[in-house]
């Protein structure tokens, strides 16, 4: 939709006025430059808090590109050069592009050809290998990528099965597009490529992109000097549209921007510093006063330790904090360790993840809760569990904090709250209409996640600010769609989405924020397995697994089957609470 800069400035000025609760800011403007200093997002990056993806999404947002204009749409490099091997070598720095050159003359003879007119050439894309071959032979053609490269292996299918034409030259029918030769399929791309884009070599070199799309050689001589200069029109602030007036002119400029697309807002007037190596990484986390060493960067030095003692009943549950408070590197305290019985003991250990005297830096010692063998002191989740049921892992959640435990499975249909730091139940919630089957937290530990045997999911909003109480009284979002016990829930808040298993063997997808039904996933072959276990991880890849015909099936978003295998899954121990528990 056109219009006038005075329409334009007079709805964004009624849009401000209404505050909306996603405003960045309410008076005044800022440049997109002021705007990513502002941010703090570059040394984020540099320090490697924050991943590739994550910070050229925030750049491209940040420079005005959007989704809803193809135009303007997010640009993504180039990260590799083979499309051919067989097999992919992420090592090598051969199978990587050239990241300090415009992708026009990657290829050093693309620098001394001058072509007077564009290609005539199909323009459907159907070809990886075919599209980066175009792009080293022929100077016209600079396309970067997208960021659907990176995250939507959907987008390489013709899942709807379109007649899309055939090539000119070869009578090909245009259907998926081709992948390279070490991708098995387009799941295994998108993942290869991914992981190309977070390589070390890309981290390395990413800087010297940022410069030609976003930074100081877009415009003036670095642009000249590095080959780097478009059209004029498609450069920001060069044409007024409103201050032509002759129609046909204005027709023609609109339909060359709205073709050939825009050039990034610049963001960056000097060059970009360079991320620190994964190495450099490391050493300063390590050395960082706030934030403790990776013990798993030290695997062969890990000491263990084991309870000696007998215990009453056998350990169920075993956690740590998500997001540990740093306790011990701040105030010198030890962070904590829960343990769950099948009785519903709770054990309280303290340990040390880092102690600056020792002379090897993944040293920590372990301090066992004094009131776990003694029935006078030992402490113990309020309400019994239900009689009969079994009692396993996913029957308790910790909070991201570690300050409390939160558990179902109760013969009240309760969700109920432990504070470990009072000792006492806080919260008690009965809002399912049977007994509740599993729990699952968030990362961020925002949201808790409840199935029940009714056949329904809750999401409750966990307050974090320390007044009222942990657990709300009223559920976020109620999810229906089984027609069977649920099993199992999985919450993951950066993608949005929540899961269910269920014992029919069906897995279904709800949107957190909304509560709204996305689809289901159904496990393969004619006779329904329960599911057991659900796992999501940040990239959008669910592990499934179920039994009594034990196996794991990893699918990703849409619900297509990635890889397979059989087996049991070590931890997934039940305990019947009205047998007698071995010791331990």
């Amino acid at each position: 939709m056109m219009m006038t800069a005075q329409i334009r400035n007079k709805i964004f000025g009624r849009v401000v006025a209404l505050h909306p609760p996603n405003l960045l800011y309410s008076s005044g403007t800022r440049s997109p430059a002021e705007l990513l200093r502002a941010s703090g997002l570059t040394q984020r990056w540099v320090n490697r808090e924050i991943s590739n993806f994550e910070y050229l999404m925030h750049l491209n947002t940040i420079a005005g590109r959007t989704y809803n204009d193809l135009s303007q749409y997010p640009v993504f490099p180039w990260v590799l050069a083979d499309y051919t091997s067989p097999k992919l070598e992420l090592d090598s720095p051969s199978v990587y592009r050239d990241l300090s050159r415009p992708i026009g003359i990657v290829n050093p003879k693309n620098i001394e050809e001058v072509k007077a007119k564009f290609d005539v050439a199909d323009r459907q894309f159907h070809s990886v290998e075919g599209t980066w071959k175009m792009l080293m032979e022929s100077p016209n053609d600079v396309k970067e990528l997208i960021p659907e490269f990176f995250y939507l292996p959907e987008f390489l299918t013709n899942m709807n099965a379109f007649d899309l034409g055939r090539l000119q030259g070869t009578k090909e029918q245009v259907d998926d597009v081709r992948l390279p030769a070490w991708a098995t399929s387009p799941e295994d791309f998108i993942y290869k490529h991914r992981k190309a884009l977070e390589s070390e070599y890309v981290s390395l070199h990413l800087h010297d992109w940022i410069d030609l799309i976003f930074g100081y050689k877009q415009k003036g001589s670095a642009a000249v000097e590095a080959l780097n200069v478009f059209y004029y029109v498609s450069y920001e602030g060069a044409v007024d549209l409103d201050a032509i007036k002759d129609p046909v002119q204005r027709e023609a400029t609109e339909g060359i921007i709205n073709n050939f697309g825009q050039t990034p807002c610049q963001l960056l007037k000097e060059p970009h510093p360079r991320r620190l190596s994964y190495e450099g990484a490391m050493l300063r986390m390590t050395k960082s006063d706030t934030k403790p060493p990776n013990l798993f960067l030290f695997l062969q030095n890990l000491k263990a330790y084991v309870v000696d003692a007998p215990l009453s009943c056998p350990i169920v549950h075993v956690n740590i904090p998500r997001s540990p408070a740093r306790s011990f590197m701040q105030h010198g305290l030890m962070d904590t360790l829960v343990t769950v019985g099948c009785d519903g003991s709770l054990g309280v250990h303290g340990w040390l993840p880092y102690d600056r005297t020792r002379s090897y830096p993944n040293y920590f010692t372990f301090e066992r809760d004094p009131n776990i063998q003694n029935p006078k002191s030992a402490k113990k989740l309020a309400g019994v569990f239900q009689p009969g049921a079994k009692v396993h892992s996913r029957l308790f959640v910790l909070s991201s904090d570690g300050k409390f435990l939160v558990s179902g499975g109760h013969w009240d249909n309760s969700v109920r709250a432990y504070s470990l730091l009072r000792s006492k139940q806080v919260a008690h919630v009965i809002l399912h209409k049977d007994v509740v089957t599993s729990l699952a937290t968030d990362t961020c530990g925002m949201y808790l996640m409840t199935g029940s045997r009714d056949t329904t999911c809750i999401i409750w909003e966990l307050n974090q600010l320390g007044s009222g109480s942990f657990l709300p009284n009223k559920p976020f979002q109620i999810l229906c769609g089984h027609d069977s016990e649920v099993t199992c829930v999985a919450v993951i808040t950066e993608l949005d989405m929540a899961l269910s298993g269920s014992k029919d063997g069906t897995v279904n997808v709800h949107s957190v924020r909304e509560g709204h039904f996305l689809h289901t996933l159904r496990l393969p072959g004619d006779m329904p397995e329960q599911v057991t276990l659900l796992s999501v991880s940040h990239l959008g890849f669910i592990c499934v697994h179920s039994c009594p015909d034990p196996q794991a099936l990893l699918q990703c978003l849409n619900g297509y089957a990635s890889e397979k295998s059989s087996g049991e899954v070590a931890g997934g121990d039940e305990h019947d609470i009205d047998s007698s528990p071995p010791t331990l």
